[in-house]
Formats: C-alpha cells, sequence, structure tokens
C-alpha cells in the first residue's frame, strides 16, 4: 500500500505508529538502539485499509510488536494489528500504547501527549515490561 512507509529498519521489534506519534516513535526507535535493540519503524498513514501484507513481511523474526496511536487503544491500531496476529495464527507479543479507557480531555498537543503518557519519556517507560 502506498500510504504506509517503512521509515526505519531493525531486527528486534517492530513499532507500528500512527499520526503525529511517528515521530516519537522514531524517537524511542533511537533510544532502543543505545541499548542495543533495534526496531523496525512503520508509519501506518491509514489504519483502512490496513496494510496487513507490510506488517506481516515485517514481522518476520521479530520478538514483538508495538503500535503507538494518539488516540483509544479500543479499536484503534493496536486493535487492528491484534486482529492481523490472530488471523494469521501468529503468537507474537503486542503492546498497545495509546489513551487507556478513560474520557478524554482538552489540550494543546503537548498537554495532551503528557496527560496521556504519550511522550517519548512516558511511553519508554510504559515498555519496560514488555522489552524483558
Amino acid at each position: 500500500m502506498e500510504d504506509t512507509t517503512l521509515v526505519r529498519e531493525g531486527q528486534d521489534y517492530l513499532i507500528v505508529a500512527a499520526g503525529q506519534l511517528v515521530s516519537e516513535a522514531l524517537e524511542i526507535a533511537e533510544q532502543l538502539a543505545e541499548r542495543n535493540i533495534s526496531a523496525d519503524v512503520v508509519d501506518m498513514f491509514t489504519i483502512k485499509p490496513l496494510d496487513e501484507e507490510l506488517l506481516l513481511e515485517r514481522l518476520v523474526g521479530k520478538k514483538g510488536v508495538i503500535t503507538i496511536e494518539n488516540h483509544s487503544i479500543i479499536g484503534g491500531l493496536g486493535s487492528a494489528v491484534a486482529e492481523v496476529l490472530a488471523d494469521n495464527g501468529l503468537a507474537v507479543p503486542l503492546k498497545r500504547i495509546g489513551v487507556e479507557n478513560r474520557f478524554g480531555q482538552v489540550g494543546t498537543p503537548e498537554f495532551l501527549q503528557e496527560e496521556f503518557g504519550l511522550t517519548t519519556k512516558t511511553m519508554l517507560e510504559r515498555l519496560e515490561d514488555f522489552l524483558n
């Protein structure tokens, strides 16, 4: 699919991000590389239709997949990736990062990223258990 882009190549994990959080996903991959953990980063420009072919191609040999989105994790990118894993019988660990099951708020993008734990720093903290 033309709109989906592999923006960084790695061996250990696949990070699939959407929207404005692609830049944070790249920063996370950069910081993981400093710990000798490499990650693909995919900019999933559209969720419907989802680029299942690219996902399946990039999942080969990965220890896990991480989705990053700036809205509810319920019914979003993480759910779509989970469906691809299930539909293809893949037992690949998945960590969904986004807005947990809570009401939204109004504010600047910076405020909202901080409030919902979507800064590079807080997302790395949320990933610690998954990566170990």
